[in-house]
């Protein structure tokens, strides 16, 4: 509903409305395979920043925190919504997101952050923005690495250089996404690759809510008993089957 092209839609009266009814709970999908090739504008936008502290005489370091919190309650605390109203695209694809969030944020109970599919650190800076702007936001963890063979043909492994970001997550919150695994048409990578990556990392933190995201399959479901929720698409082309 966010990226609609001309005007983002509202929760309450697009979808609540609608439906009939206030489910238990809502998750806003931040659509990260759709715009997997597109630029979010988070670099464009923590330089811009750096840049302006600079020439003030102040020093900006991405890794500390308090200076995180500095930069997203100015960005947005700056943020032109008349000008957001009159044309949306305007805007990068960072901004637009949050400004939906912020829009409906009394509608949903969870929303993604703004990951980056095969990139835990854009991932990471973008969780980290949305955290400071007090979303109740859930990270979303890259649990795999994608890189050419010597025959260039793509293999996939398990993401084990980034557990200390997976590590990061797990001191901020309680919930969790495991991205990356749902990839298809690859050759090697079979479903019982992917049940193992993801009970390697349930296991590093039995302690934690996982949702696995881009799987409805009810053979990783049961051969991962301890996720505590998954989504996908694999119903509505279920619908589809049924309607031919």
């Amino acid at each position: 509903m966010w990226r609609n092209k001309s005007e983002d839609k509202d929760l309450e009266n697009n979808l609540i409305k609608r439906i009939e009814y206030k489910p238990t709970s809502i998750y806003v999908d931040c659509g990260s395979y759709t715009f997997r090739n597109e630029d979010y504008g988070l670099n464009e936008m923590i330089e811009s920043y750096q840049e302006m502290r600079e020439e003030d005489g102040f020093s900006f370091d991405l890794h500390n925190e308090d200076d995180i919190n500095r930069f997203s309650y100015w960005y947005f605390g700056q943020f032109e919504e008349c000008a957001y109203n009159n044309d949306k695209n305007q805007f990068c694809l960072f901004e637009q997101y949050l400004n939906f969030l912020w829009q409906n944020q009394k509608c949903f109970n969870y929303c993604f952050a703004f990951d980056r599919i095969g990139d835990n650190n854009e991932s990471l800076l973008a969780y980290r923005i949305m955290n400071s702007l007090g979303f109740n936001v859930i990270p979303v963890y890259q649990a795999t690495h994608i890189s050419p063979n010597k025959f260039g043909n793509l293999t996939i492994t398990s993401n084990t250089k980034d557990l200390p970001i997976l590590d990061y997550y797990a001191a901020k919150t309680e919930y969790i996404a495991i991205g990356g695994t749902a990839h298809s048409k690859v050759k090697g990578y079979k479903k019982r690759d992917r049940i193992e990556i993801v009970n390697r990392i349930i296991d590093r933190y039995p302690e934690k809510k996982f949702h696995l995201l881009g799987t409805l399959d009810s053979e990783i479901m049961d051969a991962c008993p301890r996720l505590y929720s998954v989504d996908g698409t694999a119903w509505v082309q279920k619908v589809k089957i049924i309607k031919l």
